[in-house]
């Protein structure tokens, strides 16, 4: 970040030198390592059995279960709001302001997650929000805080501490590839751009195959928690 900021410095001609342009990572700590983790069909069941069991509040347990049913963002759920949602037709419109890309995209929905989505929307019937803050109760995004929080208490729960809330994400597009979804339309579902020549050429949404695609992991997810009962 610092060289970022150098660097521009240098263009506009508000220094003459780069003081940190020799700087290495390693000079200063370490690179960041890449993270790999996703649950086992074992791990997903007790995660879902330990969620179901632990103190989050409702919403907020919804809130949970649709980050590993649509594999999205914790942000574009945090911020989302219900005119984003059409239940009808199993379709999330995340805006440029809540994706990662900046650019705005249309996300598939299974049977299940609508059925979730419905039942969060009914909680505050006049608020925008889809999930607001649990404790005041106003109509504005619940703070990112919150998923840190609520990953803790799920972890004790479970006795499982070497996952973050991320890798709910991570494990929902590699179950997938296992259950044979096709590549890009497991992108689509996480809200990726395409690589290579199909980011310019492929402007498919691939909606109707993403549905599929959800309903197929919504299923998985089902028969993993129901091997799981305790």
């Amino acid at each position: 970040k610092l060289k970022q900021i150098f660097a521009y410095c240098l263009r506009t001609e508000k220094i003459r030198t780069n003081p940190i342009a020799a700087l290495r990572i390693n000079d200063v700590g370490k690179p960041v390592g890449v993270v790999k983790r996703y649950f086992s069909d074992d791990e997903i069941g007790l995660f879902w059995w330990s969620l179901e069991s632990c103190g989050i509040v409702h919403q907020n347990k919804i809130f949970v279960k649709l980050l590993l049913l649509t594999g999205c963002r914790g942000v574009e759920l945090r911020k989302a709001k219900k005119g984003e949602f059409d239940v009808k037709n199993r379709t999330w419109r995340v805006p440029a302001e809540n994706s990662k890309t900046r650019q705005p995209f249309v996300r598939g929905l299974s049977a299940y997650a609508t059925k979730l989505i419905d039942e969060a929307m009914a909680l505050y019937p006049d608020f925008k929000q889809l999930f607001p803050p649990a404790i005041v109760k106003t109509d504005r995004p619940m703070s990112a805080g919150v998923l840190l929080n609520m990953a803790e208490q799920i972890r004790n729960e479970m006795g499982v501490y070497d996952w973050a809330m991320h890798d709910l994400r991570r494990t929902a597009k590699t179950k997938m590839s296992e259950l044979g979804i096709e590549p890009h339309v497991s992108e689509k579902v996480l809200g990726h751009k395409l690589g290579g020549v199909l980011a310019v050429y492929d402007q498919h949404s691939y909606l109707k195959e993403q549905q599929g695609a959800l309903d197929v992991w919504a299923a998985h997810v089902a028969s993993c928690v129901s091997s799981m009962k305790p």
